[in-house]
């Protein structure tokens, strides 16, 4: 390939990694109520704080330049809760330059790791392709979702906070 189409992989890589973690969080998992009190009563900070504690883990895991604003900076979005009402929910993503096959092979492995230990539900797949596209995704309750995907051309992470009750609107 030459270096003029590589900025039409660079929007496409992205854009699939999100439109997947997207939809994979667009669903409720039917007959799974919370498992405890915290989930039932989480603020939109408390689910912006887990999130992004888990979000700096991931990242930290392949320190350097990743292109992404600071936290403060986001505003949530309105999604659905269970009830029919609405919440509130944070989405961030971000990229970074790639890895060697090998560094992104071992950085799929601590994230799993660090995914598992959440004790949400943890899915890896690998494309055979000539991109070695591979991804690492973590799910867990009220729609939240992170997902760690890498390829010859960038290594992305993103996903979206829980769905969390927010009556006033203040955080979007």
């Amino acid at each position: 390939m030459t270096t003029m189409h590589r900025p039409h992989y660079r929007r496409i890589l992205p854009a699939a990694a999100i439109l997947l973690i997207t939809l994979a969080g667009c669903g409720t998992t039917p007959g799974t109520p919370p498992t405890g009190t915290a989930e039932q009563t989480m603020e939109p900070e408390q689910a912006r704080t887990e999130y992004f504690n888990l979000f700096n883990k991931i990242q930290a895991l392949a320190p350097g330049d990743w292109d992404v604003a600071p936290p403060s900076e986001y505003q949530g979005d309105v999604c659905r809760l269970p009830d029919g009402s609405d919440g509130t929910q944070f989405s961030i993503d971000t990229s970074r330059s790639p890895l060697s096959r090998e560094e992104m092979d071992a950085l799929h492995d601590k994230a799993k790791t660090v995914f598992v230990s959440t004790g949400f539900t943890v899915k890896q797949e690998s494309d055979a392709g000539p991109n070695f596209v591979r991804h690492t995704d973590v799910f867990g309750p009220d729609k939240f979702v992170m997902g760690l995907t890498t390829g010859k051309y960038e290594i992305n992470l993103g996903g979206n906070t829980r769905c969390v009750p927010d009556p006033e609107g203040k955080f979007r």
